[in-house]
């Protein structure tokens, strides 16, 4: 696992919004989600999407029996990749109260997707008026987002990994990387190569268990 790039993370402080208005691309979340996203465009005008609707986490953590989910290491690490994706979370200055952490999926220390739900809705910004976030941490950058794109912890990883992609990609061609994703780390070729490493990765062994996992979830419960 990259600890060495672990140990580079820095906290990058309090943010205005949660949403990836941060990186006003509408082109990337066109090609992720195939559906419209709430943003900025580059010219200040606002593009509005629909409120999201809950996400189910009925049959969450998803993955079982691929992912032992009774496994030692996995239950020892487990809470402070929960207290890692809190902190990110409560970082941003328009989060609110946390009511609930839902486990949805991964495997500690490697990857963990959480569900956030909120107290009360947001109160301001992009994302006013919604109640829940994906929150992912583990052997990466931490990250949160908004669920209306990603309905599910597989579209959570491929929304995580597109945007990780878009940040490594710019640090790799040593491009700004001011309207990416703020992820807190200096924005070397060493780092975008990394973080592009750990989104193939995710890519290709984690985005199928949790695609797989959620197959089996509905199948059990017709």
């Amino acid at each position: 696992m990259l600890r060495g790039f672990l140990s580079v993370i820095r906290h990058s402080g309090a943010h205005e919004c949660f949403s990836f208005v941060l990186a006003p691309q509408l082109s990337l979340w066109d090609r992720v989600a195939g559906a419209e996203a709430s943003v900025t465009a580059p010219d200040g005008a606002q593009i509005d999407r629909a409120m999201s609707q809950l996400v189910d986490a009925t049959h969450f953590p998803l993955g079982a029996p691929e992912l032992d989910y009774a496994d030692a290491a996995h239950l020892a690490a487990l809470p402070e990749l929960r207290a890692r994706a809190e902190a990110h979370v409560m970082s941003w200055s328009s989060s609110q109260p946390i009511r609930a952490m839902v486990f949805a999926f991964g495997l500690a220390p490697i990857v963990a997707v959480f569900l956030v739900r909120f107290e009360r809705p947001i109160g301001r910004g992009a994302l006013a008026g919604e109640t829940e976030m994906w929150a992912l941490a583990g052997d990466l950058p931490e990250m949160c987002f908004e669920t209306s794109d990603a309905p599910t912890p597989a579209d959570a990883l491929r929304l995580y990994c597109a945007i990780a992609e878009d940040w490594g990609q710019a640090a790799l061609g040593r491009r700004d990387v001011s309207r990416c994703y703020p992820i807190p780390l200096e924005p070397t070729r060493e780092h975008g190569k990394m973080l592009l490493g750990r989104v193939k990765l995710l890519r290709k062994s984690w985005v199928p268990i949790a695609r797989r996992g959620l197959a089996r979830a509905r199948k059990a419960a017709r």
